[in-house]
């Protein structure tokens, strides 16, 4: 998947992680169904998603505002960026892959085959593996 692609998933998975909990996406019919460990929980799940989400956008500003404008409007050279943002892009990647997994964990997780209700039951093998 191109970064383009994967911007554009982010983007459109973004607005439905703009809600500023899971209890306000998931239907309200398909919450009250749910024991108040499991809503906790899927609570701090969507904490997670939403945080790796602002963390991959402000990497991405950190990139194409700061570094690339350092070197193209300061004149600064590619050197000098990189010891002010080491690893940029190598982040960027890591935290991108990493996303993609819990989106994917999601889709798998899925009610029936609703758009929006989700329970996501195993999140600690994509936490280990990153």
């Amino acid at each position: 998947m191109n970064e383009g692609q994967l911007m554009g998933d982010f983007e459109m998975e973004s607005k439905q992680l703009e809600a500023e909990s899971w209890s306000r996406i998931v239907d309200s019919k398909f919450l009250k169904q749910q024991k108040k460990d499991v809503v906790k929980r899927q609570e701090v799940i969507y904490e997670l998603m939403q945080t790796e989400l602002h963390h991959i956008r402000t990497l991405k500003i950190m990139s194409d505002v700061y570094s690339r404008g350092m070197m193209t409007e300061l004149l600064f050279e590619q050197q000098t960026v990189e010891k002010l943002f080491p690893c940029l892009d190598e982040l960027i990647s890591i935290h991108s892959q990493f996303f993609q997994r819990i989106l994917e964990r999601k889709k798998e997780s899925l009610v029936d085959k609703s758009e929006k209700n989700f329970l996501i039951k195993r999140m600690g093998d994509v936490l280990v593996n990153q």
